[in-house]
Parts: C-alpha cells; structure tokens; sequence
C-alpha cells in the first residue's frame, strides 16, 4: 500500500469523507442522471467512460457557456485527455484519477494555490492505494488562466506534462487511479511535527 495526502473539497458525489471510507469512480447511472438529463449525453458518458469518472472527470463534462471564461479548464482538460488517449495510453486518466499529494508538505502548496484560485479546502486526509500513481506538474496545464487561450499551447503543454517534464516552478500532482481508500485526517498535532 502507498499513501499519499488529499484536501477533501465539498463535492455532492463525496458528501462526507472518514475513515475507512473507499473512494470510487462514479459510475451510479442514478448519480449521472442528476446531471445529465439529456439520454444522449449518457449514453456518450457510457461509451467514453465505461469505467466511470471522477468528481472531476464529472464535472468537465456540466454544460457550460461557451462565453464564460471558466470553460478554459474544461477544454484544456480535453485536450489533455485526447493527448494522453492517442499518446500516453498507459498513463491514468486525469478525468478518472483522484488528485493528492506525495507529502504533507506538498499538500499545502496545493493549499495555498487552490485557496487563490477561490476553492475553499476543509481538511488533509492521508489516504492508501494500491494502483499505479504518477506524479505530473499541473503547472503545465494553465490553470486560472482566463485570457491567451491556445489550442496549440494547450497540445504542446499535454504532451510535456504527459511525458513527466517538469516546468520552472512545477506544482505537482499525483494522479491516483480510484479506488482510493481513506485513512485518516491529519491533526494539528501531525502538522506540528513536520
């Protein structure tokens, strides 16, 4: 078993988190009906994501307007996808990976970035796995950036991040292949030991 560390970040399909609790793959057709009323749109969620989709993987695929400058991340997620498909098969897929980090020190990098970004984070949570996790830079994948979009960028950046380069400030991410199972919340106690 490896562990790695996870900010639990208030999502419907992960109402609560505890110990013990094994995180899945959505993969409840009831769950995906509560977002997808469209029986054409469900069916493509069968046929692309046989094995189900994270609470991430999930969300990139909301109906969104196109105008909003929030659809950067969704489009930029795809386009990391198609890559990974066509080039880097045999790395897990970000739209079907659980994201944490390698150290406790890590995590609070991450923290601090997603509380810029204006996501509130609740707790640490130390979890266990069995699966093959790789560790990428996220900074590849211009999250936050809200003008300049590139489809070019956006190839050349997947194929960079994909292959395990790293850029001059990497923020790592390690993509955990689901299931995951949680251990335990880390205490103030623990944090003052590092």
């Amino acid at each position: 078993m490896s562990k790695a560390y996870y900010w639990y970040r208030p999502h419907p399909y992960f109402d609560s988190i505890y110990p013990e609790k094994v995180l899945s793959l959505i993969t409840d057709p009831t769950i995906f009906s509560k977002y997808f009323t469209d029986p054409i749109k469900l069916e493509l969620i069968k046929k692309y994501f046989p094995n189900g989709l994270s609470p991430h993987g999930l969300s990139m695929f909301l109906s969104r307007n196109m105008i909003n400058p929030e659809v950067n991340e969704p489009i930029t997620d795809i386009i990391f996808e198609l890559v990974r498909q066509l080039h880097f098969p045999e790395s897990p897929s970000r739209l079907s990976s659980l994201y944490a980090s390698e150290s406790i020190q890590q995590a609070f990098i991450w923290k601090s970035f997603l509380q810029t970004g204006g996501q509130s984070v609740i707790d640490l949570w130390e979890i266990e796995f069995q699966t093959n996790a790789q560790l990428y830079d996220a900074s590849f994948l211009g999250i936050g950036s809200k003008n300049d979009f590139s489809f070019l960028t956006a190839m050349d950046n997947a194929h960079k991040y994909w292959n395990g380069d790293r850029s001059q400030k990497p923020l790592l991410e390690l993509l955990i292949p689901y299931p995951v199972t949680v251990i335990r919340k880390i205490s103030n106690s623990d944090l003052m030991s590092i």
